[in-house]
């Protein structure tokens, strides 16, 4: 809540409101050129296409995992196609429903953790140990959550090579 010269100014909470979008077709996207500045073509659900100042075209689906927004490269048009693009969308969509981030998981904790503990050079009973602490005290509430968010991406270069 805010004033604004003595008026009460409310802020209203984000609600998704689908707007009305003109779909791609392959005459406009044939049709993009290049200008001083990329920039983006909307199909819907996310789906865009990026025209460059160079000309290449590239798709791009926008979606939300866990809480945050990320981006995934779909590949280059017309290598890629319209319609192969919205079949990409589609299966990126069936992913997020079905709780799978469509990047793929490599930099989770339990991806990293995993991933380290496969490195060492510990006896069968200690791996076992540490198997059990990793998937009982560790992985509940750590499972999924990013592992370079914090570090940086240079640490988990660094983790990666122990």
């Amino acid at each position: 809540m805010g004033t604004f010269t003595g008026t009460r100014v409310l802020r209203l909470e984000r609600t998704h409101i689908p707007r009305l979008i003109d779909r791609l077709t392959d005459a406009r996207i044939r049709a993009a050129k290049p200008k001083a500045s990329a920039y983006k073509l909307t199909d819907g659900d996310g789906l865009t296409l990026l025209v460059s100042e160079a000309g290449t075209k590239l798709w791009r689906v926008r979606y939300r995992h866990l809480g945050r927004e990320s981006m995934l490269g779909l590949g280059e048009y017309p290598t890629v196609s319209l319609s192969a693009a919205r079949e990409k969308r589609d299966e990126v969509r069936r992913q997020l429903a079905n709780g799978v981030n469509p990047a793929g998981a490599a930099d989770t904790f339990k991806a990293i953790a995993e991933e380290w503990l496969g490195k060492q050079p510990f006896s069968p009973k200690t791996l076992e140990k540490a198997q059990w602490t990793f998937n009982d005290l560790l992985y509940p509430g750590r499972a999924h959550a990013r592992g370079c968010r914090r570090s940086g991406a240079g640490r988990l270069r660094e983790i990666r090579r122990q």
